[in-house]
Order: structure tokens, then C-alpha cells, then sequence
């Protein structure tokens, strides 16, 4: 650990690492500060684009530090121009490796799942409720939890993951909302909005500061509907969220 702390203090002794350092973290608050003067002018595109803009020069000291580091080992020495570029490769790479694969499948990784086939009812269902909205059928996972929720992925590959404990807790009907309501997301192309929103919350110190709090919320607001005016009644999808939250309340009892 001495070692460690004894590299880092080389490292910020140094005039231009600190100008580098301190350089990319006032960008990505200007970014950030950008974003929340302007996020009822921006399109969703936009908001995205300067979100990881302000995680791209959150990543960069740190990949600027690990590529200092290892080229001085390897090579003693090495120019600025190449540090500079080579670490905003390495940031981008980080990136981009966070926002579409690591974050969309962070939770299928750390949870036991298994996918549905073909041959199952709940997959049949999906299927036919896929074809109506005019979108390909996505894979639908079975997470081994017993807390009740749902979620989805719509790039890479598009994906529903559901638990245990929300498929033995509603009814066919109630299942059937829930599924309707990913798959809105899915259509809509939804969830890059928020996996954005938590990869941001893992670069902030304030992890509960929801960001795209709003327009998640229409977001929320429009998959409801189209559930809604798949089955011609709000009917069971309000049933399913009462189950839910009860459930909810009960745990935290």
C-alpha cells in the first residue's frame, strides 16, 4: 500500500500532471453543470452525449495515471503529446465498455439466471405480444431472486430479465402488463436513458442523485401506456404495481 501511495505522490508532484488532472476533472463539471442549465432544451440524444462526455473526463485522470505509470516501467520516459493520446483511447475504450457491457449486464452477472426457451408459455406469450408491436422478440431471463421487479435492455441485444418472485407473485394477466411494459421500453429503446443514469451515480459522490429523474419518469410514463392499450384496461398493471409495492413494504418491515 506504501508502494501505491508512494506512486501516486510521484505522480501529482509533477506540474503537468496536476494542470492534466485538474484540467479534465473542471471539464467534466462544466459538462455536467452544461447539462443541468440545458436539460429541458436537449433532446435525449444530447443529454447522452454530454452525460458520457462528463464520464469520458471523469475516467481520463485515472487512465492517464495507469498509462504514466506503465510507460515509465517499460520505457522510462514518454512524450506528453503520447500520453495524452494514448489515455484518451484507453478513457474511451473504459467508456464505452461501461456504458453498453459492463452496466446493462452488471446485474445478470452478479444474480443466477437462466433463459427461457422457446418452448415456454411465458415465452410463447412474449412472442405474440413482440409480433403485435411490430419489434423483434427479445431473450428473457429468469434471475434467481425472490424480490419482485422486472427490467430490460434494449441494445446489444435485447433483453427481459425477470425474478423468481415477480413471476410467482402475479397472476397471468398481471405478468402479462409487466411484459408489455418491458417490451415498450424495448420498442422505444428506453434503457440507454437509464443505464446512463447509473453509470453516472457511479461516477458522483452522491450516489442517490438521480439525474434523469424526470425524463425516466415520462419514460415510465409512455411503456404504462402502451401496456395499457395492449390489454384495453389499466386494470392489471395497476393490480401488479399494488402487488409489488405491498411487497416492497413488507420487506422493509
Amino acid at each position: 500500500m506504501a508502494m501505491c501511495y508512494e506512486c501516486v505522490n510521484t505522480f501529482i508532484d509533477k506540474p503537468v500532471n496536476q494542470l492534466v488532472v485538474m484540467l479534465s476533472i473542471v471539464i467534466a463539471l462544466l459538462l455536467l453543470g452544461l447539462f443541468l442549465i440545458l436539460r429541458k432544451q436537449l433532446r435525449n440524444a444530447e443529454k447522452l452525449g454530454l452525460l458520457y462526455s462528463f464520464v469520458f473526463f471523469m475516467v481520463f485522470p485515472f487512465a492517464y495515471y495507469l498509462y504514466a505509470r506503465t510507460c515509465q516501467k517499460i520505457l522510462l520516459s514518454c512524450q506528453m503529446a503520447q500520453s495524452l493520446v494514448s489515455s484518451g483511447v484507453v478513457a474511451i475504450v473504459v467508456t464505452i465498455l461501461l456504458s453498453f457491457v459492463v452496466v446493462p449486464f452488471i446485474y445478470m452477472l452478479s444474480s443466477r439466471s437462466k433463459s427461457i426457451t422457446q418452448e415456454n408459455v411465458l415465452f410463447r406469450k412474449m412472442e405474440r405480444h413482440a409480433r403485435k408491436m411490430g419489434i423483434k422478440t427479445p431473450s428473457v431471463y429468469l434471475l434467481d431472486k425472490a424480490e419482485p421487479y422486472a427490467f430490460s435492455i434494449s441494445h446489444i441485444h435485447p433483453s427481459i430479465f425477470l425474478t423468481m418472485g415477480i413471476v410467482e407473485l402475479l397472476k397471468p394477466k398481471e405478468l402479462d402488463a409487466v411484459l408489455l411494459h418491458e417490451l415498450a421500453h424495448i420498442q422505444q429503446k428506453s434503457s440507454p436513458l437509464k443505464f446512463t443514469n447509473t453509470l453516472f451515480r457511479l461516477f458522483t459522490p452522491i450516489s442517490n442523485f438521480n439525474i434523469l429523474y424526470s425524463e425516466l419518469n415520462e419514460e415510465e410514463k409512455d411503456a404504462d401506456a402502451v401496456a395499457v392499450r395492449m390489454q384495453n384496461t389499466e386494470r392489471h398493471l395497476l393490480s401488479a404495481k399494488q402487488k409489488v409495492s405491498e411487497y416492497q413494504k413488507q420487506a422493509a418491515i
